[in-house]
């Protein structure tokens, strides 16, 4: 084939050529390499050249460095005339032209769409060191992990944070509309301001009432084993039942005495000016003095009159049942009728 691309160079040089060596002043013109590229070496100090130049004459595209004759004249390398030529590295790619595709040879990541060069351009990857693909940032974005704060992105799933800002992922912020960080709940949890009941929550810490139940936070109870709401202690207090002496509060309705002093709930006493303890009516009765008729009772041992009626202490009365007043026995002597003889008398 050497031979008759050489005879056919020679009849269009000025100057002979031997036909017998393929020497034509020093110029050589070789086959294209497979991907179509015309190679060309031209001698440095004599002979007709292959060129691209302006009006270089040409009867095949062999004659020319670019590989292609139009009109009989070798015109410039081009990125869309299906060759090899110029500083391709690829045809019609790599060099100055476009990036090549997958499977192209190339000299440098420059020459690659992928941005990544071994010899040939390689698939991009999401552990390759470089923004290619679908990433939005290195190695990020797209179909690779997601990507940090003050990273590239297109939506907010490009986002560790889940929030794409102006095309760039924001930072975890309590106040972002999206649960992210160490968030529980949409910004609460964590390190953000406490859940409300309805919430999601992973532990009672993340929630206001301080109860997680399956995963949600729910309100406070007066049995739930937590001091929340308007207690003052645990389970007591503020709505709840009175809290034991000692307790913290706020007023005699927080303590189960009745009596809160310098804000702590204290013991029922029989001059607290409160039916308290086990009295049963107001400082007297139970572990104090009788009571007076009127006031509460539960046994007839809690009235002065030694009548409990109806859990109310009652006047001395002659038809009552019990020595009282000033009766002399049961129901007789004093203002009542005369005891019966044997009976006491005065």
């Amino acid at each position: 084939m050497r031979f008759v691309m050489w005879t056919a160079l020679c009849a269009w040089m000025v100057s002979g050529c031997d036909t017998d060596t393929g020497d034509a002043g020093g110029v050589e013109v070789d086959a294209a390499s497979e991907d179509g590229a015309i190679e060309a070496d031209a001698a440095a100090d004599s002979g007709p050249e292959a060129d691209s130049g302006p009006e270089r004459e040409c009867t095949a595209p062999e004659h020319c460095a670019s590989g292609v004759c139009e009109e009989g004249v070798c015109v410039d390398p081009a990125c869309d005339d299906g060759i090899r030529n110029g500083d391709e590295t690829a045809r019609d790619c790599g060099g100055s032209c476009g990036p090549c595709a997958v499977g192209a040879e190339c000299d440098g990541s420059e020459d690659c769409a992928s941005g990544v060069c071994d010899d040939v351009c390689v698939e991009a990857g999401c552990d390759d060191g470089v923004q290619n693909g679908g990433e939005t940032g290195v190695d990020c974005g797209g179909d690779c992990g997601a990507c940090d704060a003050g990273v590239g992105c297109a939506v907010a799933d490009d986002c560790a944070s889940g929030v794409c800002a102006d095309e760039v992922c924001a930072a975890v912020a309590c106040d972002d509309g999206v649960r992210n960080g160490d968030e529980a709940g949409i910004d609460c949890g964590g390190d953000c301001a406490l859940c409300a009941p309805g919430d999601a929550c992973e532990a009672g810490a993340d929630c206001a009432s301080g109860v997680c139940n399956a995963g949600l936070c729910v309100g406070p109870t007066c049995d739930d084993g937590v001091q929340n709401g308007a207690e003052r202690g645990l389970d007591c207090g503020g709505g709840c039942a009175g809290c034991a002496p000692g307790a913290s509060c706020g007023d005699e309705g927080d303590c189960a005495s009745g009596v809160c002093a310098e804000e702590l709930c204290a013991e029922p006493a029989c001059d607290d000016g409160v039916a308290n303890g086990d009295e049963t009516g107001l400082d007297c009765g139970g572990a104090c003095g009788a009571c007076a008729d009127g006031e509460g009772c539960g046994v007839d041992g809690d009235c002065v009159s030694g009548a409990c009626r109806e859990a109310v202490c009652r006047p001395a009365g002659c038809e009552d049942g019990v020595r009282n007043g000033d009766e002399k026995g049961v129901d007789c002597g004093g203002g009542c009728a005369r005891c019966p003889d044997g009976g006491p008398c005065g």
